[in-house]
C-alpha cells in the first residue's frame, strides 16, 4: 500500500511540473486551429473551393490547342478507278497538323461557340512526290438547343448553392468541435477535482486519525469513533488510487482532442453572461444558416430540374447547328492563306416522341409525385428543427438556472464543512457528523462542475444548431 500511494505522489509531481493552465476557451481556440479533426475538415473545405474553381472554370472561353507533328502513313489503299475496278497500289504519306480552337458555353441559352483556326500539310512520299497545304483562317461553329432543359445554368446554379453549402458545413465542423471539446474539458475538469477532493480528505482524514490515537489514549472518544477514522484512511488510499488513473485517461483524451502534447491544469472559469434568447430568432436563424437546411433546398432544386426535363422529354426538341467559315488550299505555303474561300453548314436536328406507350408522360407523373414528396419532406424537416431548438433553448434556459442555483449551494457547503470542522475539533460534534457535511461539500463541488458542464453544452449545442452567436448577435456563416 506505501509503495502505491509513493507511486501516485511521484507520477502526480512529474505531471504536475510546470503544467501550463487551460481554460475552456483557450482549449476550443486549440482544437478550432490545430486538431487532426480541424485539419481534416480544412481538406475537406479546400476540396469543395477547389471543386466550384473548377465548376467555374468550364463556363469560361477554353483555348486549345491539337496537332499531329508529323503523323507518317505507308500502306496498300483501295483506289476505284474511273471504269469501277479497283487498283491497289502503296501509299506513303506524311502529314501534319494543327487546329487551335476557343470553345464557350452560353449559360443564357445552353448552347455552345466553337471558334477555330486550322493548318494542314500533307506530303506525298511515293510516285510523284508533292506537298500541298489546307488552311482554315476561321472557323464558328454554333450548337444551339431549342425547347429543351439549360443544363448549363442549372449546373452553375447547382454549383453556387453547393460552395454554399461547404462553406456552412466547414463553420459547422468548427462549432461539432467546440462541443466536443466542452464535453471532453468537463469530464477531465471533474476528474481533475475529484482527484483534488479525494486528495485534500485524505489529508484531512491522516491528521485526524492521528488526532484521534492521541484522544483513544486520553478515553476522549470511543474504540468506534476511533475505527471509523482508521477505515476511512484505508478507504482514501484505494479511491486516491482509481481518482489519479481517471485523470489521467481523460487528459489522455483532451489532449489528443486538442492534438497537444504540452501538460496542462485545467482552470475553471465562470461562465459568459446568459442570454435571453428568442425562440423565433433562434429558429429563424436555424433555417437560415444550417447545411441541411441548403440541402434540403439543393434536394428541391433538384427535383424541379427532373420534372422540366421530362416535361421536354414528351415534347419535340431540336438543335440548331450553324457554321461559317473560310478555307483555302494550296502547294504554295504562302498563298494558302489568300483569296479563302467562305464555307457554311446549317442544319436543324429533331427529336420528336411518337410512341412511347405512355413511358414519357408516366416518367413525368413520376417526376411530378418527387417533387411534392420533396416539398412534403422539407416542411417536416423546418418543423422537426424549430422543435429541435425549442428543446434546446429550454436546455440553455434550465441548465442556466441550474447552475445559479449550484454556485450558491457550493458556498453554502463549503462554508458548513469548515464549521463542522472546527465543531469536530472542539468535541461538539461526531465524526459522522463531520464526514456528513464532507459528503455533502464534496457533492457540492461535483454538481457545480456538471452544471457548468450541462451549461456549456447547450449552449454550444446551440450555436451548433443555428450558426448564430448569440453574444455578439452575428450570423457564423456568410
Amino acid at each position: 500500500m506505501k509503495k502505491t500511494i509513493i507511486l501516485i505522489i511521484l507520477l502526480h509531481s512529474i505531471f504536475c511540473y510546470s503544467q501550463t493552465p487551460l481554460t475552456l476557451n483557450q482549449a476550443i481556440e486549440i482544437a478550432q486551429q490545430s486538431s487532426l479533426q480541424t485539419q481534416i475538415n480544412t481538406q475537406n473545405f479546400e476540396i469543395g473551393k477547389q471543386s466550384f474553381r473548377r465548376d467555374n472554370a468550364t463556363l469560361l472561353p477554353q483555348i486549345n490547342l491539337n496537332g499531329n507533328l508529323p503523323g507518317y502513313n505507308n500502306s496498300i489503299s483501295s483506289i476505284t478507278q474511273p471504269d469501277g475496278t479497283i487498283k491497289f497500289t502503296t501509299v506513303e504519306q506524311a502529314y501534319s497538323t494543327g487546329i487551335l480552337s476557343l470553345n464557350q458555353k452560353i449559360l443564357a441559352t445552353g448552347g455552345s461557340l466553337n471558334i477555330n483556326s486550322g493548318l494542314n500539310r500533307f506530303d506525298r512520299l511515293t510516285g510523284v512526290k508533292s506537298t500541298n497545304w489546307q488552311s482554315q483562317p476561321i472557323n464558328i461553329n454554333l450548337s444551339q438547343p431549342i425547347f429543351q432543359f439549360n443544363n448549363f445554368k442549372f449546373s452553375r446554379k447547382i454549383a453556387k448553392l453547393n460552395n454554399q453549402l461547404n462553406s456552412k458545413t466547414y463553420i459547422e465542423s468548427k462549432e461539432v468541435i467546440a462541443l466536443q471539446v466542452s464535453q471532453q474539458f468537463f469530464t477531465s475538469l471533474l476528474s481533475q477535482q475529484n482527484l483534488t477532493l479525494v486528495q485534500y480528505n485524505k489529508n484531512i482524514t491522516d491528521t485526524l486519525f492521528a488526532v484521534a490515537k492521541t484522544k483513544l489514549n486520553l478515553g476522549k472518544i470511543d474504540e468506534d469513533e476511533f475505527l471509523q477514522i482508521n477505515l476511512q484512511v484505508i478507504g482514501y488510499a484505494n479511491v486516491l488510487s482509481a481518482a489519479q488513473i481517471n485523470y489521467y485517461n481523460n487528459m489522455a483524451v483532451l489532449l489528443l482532442l486538442l492534438n497537444a502534447k504540452e501538460n496542462y491544469v485545467l482552470k475553471n472559469e465562470i461562465p459568459k453572461q446568459q442570454f435571453i434568447i428568442e425562440r423565433e430568432l433562434a429558429i429563424q436563424q436555424a433555417f437560415k444558416n444550417r447545411s441541411d437546411a441548403l440541402q434540403e433546398q439543393l434536394n428541391l432544386e433538384n427535383q424541379i430540374a427532373n420534372l422540366s426535363i421530362n416535361n421536354y422529354k414528351r415534347l419535340p426538341n431540336f438543335t440548331l447547328n450553324a457554321t461559317y467559315g473560310l478555307n483555302q488550299q494550296s502547294p504554295i505555303f504562302n498563298e494558302v492563306y489568300k483569296n479563302a474561300l467562305p464555307q457554311q453548314l446549317a442544319s436543324v436536328g429533331v427529336n420528336m416522341p411518337i410512341i412511347s406507350f405512355g413511358a414519357n408522360n408516366a416518367n413525368y407523373k413520376i417526376a411530378q409525385h418527387q417533387l411534392n414528396k420533396q416539398k412534403l419532406q422539407q416542411d417536416l424537416f423546418y418543423k422537426n428543427l424549430a422543435i429541435t431548438i425549442t428543446k434546446n433553448i429550454a436546455d440553455y434556459n434550465l441548465y442556466s438556472q441550474n447552475y445559479k442555483l449550484s454556485v450558491q449551494a457550493d458556498s453554502i457547503a463549503q462554508k458548513r464543512f469548515a464549521i463542522a470542522l472546527n465543531k469536530y475539533n472542539i468535541g461538539k460534534i461526531t465524526y459522522t457528523d463531520l464526514f456528513i457535511a464532507q459528503q455533502q461539500k464534496d457533492k457540492a463541488i461535483t454538481d457545480l462542475i456538471q452544471n457548468q458542464q450541462n451549461y456549456w453544452n447547450a449552449y454550444y449545442t446551440l450555436r451548433k444548431n443555428t450558426l448564430y452567436d448569440f453574444e455578439n448577435g452575428r450570423r457564423l456563416v456568410e
